[in-house]
Formats: structure tokens, sequence, C-alpha cells
């Protein structure tokens, strides 16, 4: 189910519309959860995220989220356009990687969400890039 909220002005949700028992201890998310970025035009992560949904109904993709406008600060400089992130455990990012494949996706990047944590703390790099060019 693709779930765009009013109040989300960033992204747009991909998830199950029933909901799934968790899978990970949070221990364990921390240690083996992540996700493939896959960055592109607008248009290209827009079809290929409803290429997805029927994925994440089914269970073989646990969810996704991609950005829906320009962001003010720009995560990903030299990648330019927009990001599709599909979520799973590190034991499952080759089944998934391929699934993608099959979609036709041919670059992607895998980042655990640990990482993603620690770039938006103070001193990570996400948040002294965003400082410098909110200071700009």
């Amino acid at each position: 189910m693709i779930v765009d909220s009013p109040s989300n002005h960033y992204w747009v949700h991909i998830v199950p519309s029933k909901e799934r028992p968790l899978k990970l201890s949070e221990e364990e998310y921390l240690e083996h959860y992540g996700k493939w970025l896959i960055f592109g035009p607008k248009e290209y992560v827009e079809n290929l995220a409803i290429q997805i949904d029927p994925l994440v109904e089914g269970g073989e993709i646990d969810h996704a989220k991609y950005c829906k406008s320009e962001p003010g600060f720009d995560p990903f400089p030299k990648r330019k356009g927009y990001v599709l992130c599909v979520y799973c455990d590190d034991g499952e990012k080759d089944r998934v990687r391929k699934l993608l494949e099959k979609l036709g996706v041919k670059d992607m990047e895998w980042k655990y969400d640990r990482q993603t944590i620690e770039d938006w703390q103070p001193g990570g790099k996400l948040f002294e890039e965003s400082e410098k060019q909110s200071g700009q």
C-alpha cells in the first residue's frame, strides 16, 4: 500500500496493508537492518515504487519509501535526483537486490540504518552537511 500522507512533506511510504510481526529485536535491528538506496529522476523513482508495492504487499520486501519533493537540504549532493529506500535485513539483502534487478535496477547501494542514525547525529556527516547548507 502506497501511503502519501499530507502531513509528511518529504516521504511517501510503501507498507503492507496488514501489520506484520517484528522479525528482529532492537539490538538485532541496529546490527542487521538497512536499505538499498536507488537514485534517479522523479518519474523513475515513482514508477519503481509502483512496481515494488505488490512485492511489499506479498511479503517479499519489508517496506520502502521514496522522497516526493526536492529537499531543502540535499543529503546526496553527488547523486542528484530522488531517492528510493528499500528496507530489509542483511540476511535478505542479496535476495532483495535480485528482486530489484529483475525490475531493471542497475545501480544501487547498501547502507545500514545504524550508519544513517550515526550520520544524522551531531558530528555526523549528514548532520554537518545539513548545517553547512542551511548556513549558506
